[in-house]
Order: C-alpha cells, then sequence, then structure tokens
C-alpha cells in the first residue's frame, strides 16, 4: 500500500530491513522514503491498524481480525555543534604560578555555551590558545552527547507513542476486506473503496487528516506539544517580529512558563507541554 502511495507520489524507497514470514508474509519491514513533503504526509499513519478479513482457511467464512502497527520518524540528522563564537563566550582567568619567581598569567580560560549557559573551564596548559581549543573541544563533546541523547530519546518516545501496545484497542484505522471498507477513527471517516486504498490511493484519507490537523489549530485546540515542538513554534513567532535573539527569546520565556532551567527544556524536550498552559 504504501510502495504504491509512493509510486504515485513519485517518492523514492529504499528498503532498509525485512523480516519474511514461512508464510508469506512479513514480521517486520523498515523502509526509508525520500521525496518532497513525504514526512508531511506520512506522519499521520503511526499508529495501530486493525485488519478484517476471511482467510483463505477459514471454512466457514469467520471474520479474523489482527493488528499491525506502523511507527514514522525522521531519519536522524548528522548534528554540527553550534560552540561557534557567535555562540559561546569565553573568559580569561587569571591565577598565580609560581616558580623561581611569582609571575602572573593570564592562560586558564572558562567558556560558557550562550544558548544553554554550559560552561568549561580549563588551565591545564600554560598558553592560552591551548587552553581555549580544549575547552571547545570538550564543549563540543559534551553538546553533542546531549544532543544523540535527545534524538534517541525523541525517536524512542516518538516509536512508543505511535505503536503503543500494540493492542487492537488503540487503533487508529480499520481495514474491512469483507466489506471493502476502510475507516479512520480518528477523524471517523468511512471509505468503501478498500481495493483502490490498498493499491496506494490514500489521498483523500491523508487530505482529510492534513484538514482535521488545521482546523485543530485554527479553533485553539492544538493536540499535546511537546516541549521540543512549542519551543520551535515560540521561535518561529519571535523571529517573524524581528527579534534578533529568536531562540534565546523562546527559551527564557518557555523555561519561565514551565518553572524550567534552560537547560532542562533540551534534557526534557520530549515532556508534553499543556495547550492551554
Amino acid at each position: 500500500m504504501y510502495t504504491k502511495w509512493a509510486e504515485r507520489k513519485g517518492w523514492k524507497v529504499e528498503v532498509v530491513e525485512e523480516s519474511p514470514t514461512d508464510k508469506g508474509g512479513f514480521d517486520k519491514v523498515v523502509f526509508e522514503v525520500h521525496g518532497n513533503g513525504a514526512y508531511s504526509q506520512l506522519k499521520f499513519e503511526g499508529g495501530v491498524h486493525r485488519v478484517q478479513r476471511v482467510p483463505k482457511t477459514e471454512a466457514q467464512g469467520r471474520i479474523h481480525t489482527s493488528a499491525a502497527t506502523v511507527a514514522v520518524m525522521l531519519r536522524p540528522t548528522r548534528w554540527r555543534s553550534s560552540s561557534s563564537p557567535r555562540t559561546s563566550r569565553s573568559r580569561l582567568q587569571r591565577r598565580k604560578a609560581w616558580s623561581q619567581s611569582v609571575n602572573t598569567t593570564y592562560s586558564a580560560i572558562r567558556i560558557t555555551h550562550k544558548p544553554t549557559g554550559m560552561q568549561v573551564s580549563i588551565q591545564d596548559e600554560k598558553s592560552q590558545l591551548q587552553n581555549k581549543e580544549k575547552a571547545l573541544r570538550v564543549l563540543r563533546a559534551r553538546l553533542y552527547e546531549i544532543k544523540l541523547a535527545e534524538q534517541m530519546e525523541k525517536i524512542g518516545a516518538q516509536r512508543r507513542g505511535m505503536v503503543g501496545t500494540g493492542s487492537r484497542s488503540e487503533k487508529i484505522r480499520t481495514y474491512n476486506f469483507k466489506e471493502n471498507r476502510v475507516t479512520d477513527h480518528r477523524i471517523k471517516l468511512t471509505l468503501h473503496r478498500l481495493d483502490s486504498v490498498m493499491n496506494g490511493d490514500l489521498d483523500e484519507l491523508v487530505t482529510a487528516l492534513v484538514n482535521a490537523e488545521r482546523a485543530a489549530l485554527l479553533d485553539g485546540s492544538p493536540p499535546d506539544w511537546t516541549v521540543l515542538e512549542v519551543l520551535k513554534l515560540a521561535s518561529d513567532h519571535f523571529q517573524k517580529r524581528g527579534s534578533d535573539s529568536a531562540r534565546l527569546d523562546a527559551e527564557v520565556l518557555l523555561a519561565h512558563t514551565l518553572g524550567l532551567r534552560r537547560l532542562d527544556l533540551y534534557l526534557k524536550f520530549d515532556r508534553p507541554s499543556p495547550s492551554r498552559r
């Protein structure tokens, strides 16, 4: 269904992993979809899909119900540290070094990453430049660890949110082959043309989901956004209004609203943020 839909859209599908069963089906399939607007439409497919059909081996014509889980996630991207001169502040620290006489040196250095407030102090080397380079390496490494943990946690949280327990009661959509019917339970839309949907004609379903999402945003009842999603919306808001430090303004405002430190926004990026608040 999805590969045929991708063909209609002109998207490229690349199979990453598959686990075939001895009955001719698949236990698990992982694939990447590349193309303009792919994620913005495929994101609605994440969840439990209930399937109702009459197997060929069923002699009495009884309907059997099963479920398949779908998770749709953005591929993790390579991240470049933002510990550049524009986003970090260096401060020299004076220290006294004792040798044959008392000398005052200025080689110790402290670097503060302005977006997160993270600080690194280095005074191991005799040269100020060497200490600064070492401090930047340490800072980049720490920021990378935070960003990597953030991406991995987000991926895990996204998958858990989409797949849930896999129970049929958590279904987002039902495919009834006997009645040639497909029902999307999130928007209560039923189409009696399952055959065309299985052949990749998903546009009507997805368009209805997109319109429902837009309507929810317009009437002031958005879904439960995460801290990271609210932070992005707030940053865009400040940027459109000419702020020179849109991200910083958004971080300060959101941290104050949620009662968190700015650094905690990134440590708890996937925490639900109540819409009203």
